[in-house]
């Protein structure tokens, strides 16, 4: 009787644990044989170029938003940023990093959607500037108050967009996947 109950025992403690699965799930996935840690695993073709993509599209975004005329700047900047982000990860959170994991274009549509709706209310909700208010104050003319207003909300509204899929692009692939079957 004792070695019966001592074998099942035995073959539980063989088992390797949750974190070892894990771990050897993401190297084979990656294709990654080495047992020692590798400064660059995580680093594909698709990572930094997409992370690039990611921080210009929101970088874009956030120029159109201040008005920028010449929003190449922060695009530019916003996608060096990133890249740089990515590289400073350690290299366990660049494995999971995954950019390229439940992408869809619904997906980038209403995250585009939503915020650009964010990005209005929060144009309408700040208190106006002293310029804003006595220029609309001023105008009398039907055709420039209207070509005035709506040029400005429709750039928080593009800038915004931009930004949300900006962000959208940047998140991990393992949050993509968290918050699709998070509820479940």
């Amino acid at each position: 009787m004792g070695n019966a109950n001592s074998a099942p025992r035995a073959s539980a403690a063989s088992e390797p644990t949750w974190d070892v699965r894990v771990n050897k799930a993401l190297r084979e996935g990656f294709g990654i044989t080495a047992t020692g840690g590798v400064y660059l695993t995580g680093l594909d073709a698709v990572t930094l170029p997409t992370a690039y993509l990611a921080g210009y599209i929101l970088g874009s975004g956030i120029g159109i938003w201040r008005g920028q005329a010449n929003f190449w700047r922060p695009a530019r900047g916003m996608g060096t940023l990133l890249v740089g982000m990515t590289l400073a990860l350690p290299p366990y959170v660049r494995m999971i990093y995954a950019p390229w994991l439940i992408l869809s274009p619904g997906a980038v549509a209403w995250a585009g959607l939503t915020t650009g709706i964010l990005g209005v209310g929060a144009h309408l909700l700040a208190k106006p500037r002293a310029e804003d208010e006595h220029a609309l104050a001023l105008v009398v003319d039907p055709t420039s108050w209207g070509l005035g207003v709506p040029a400005t909300i429709s750039n928080k509204f593009c800038g915004a967009t931009l930004i949300g899929v900006g962000l959208y692009l940047a998140a991990p692939g393992a949050l993509r996947l968290a918050m699709m079957f998070g509820s479940s």
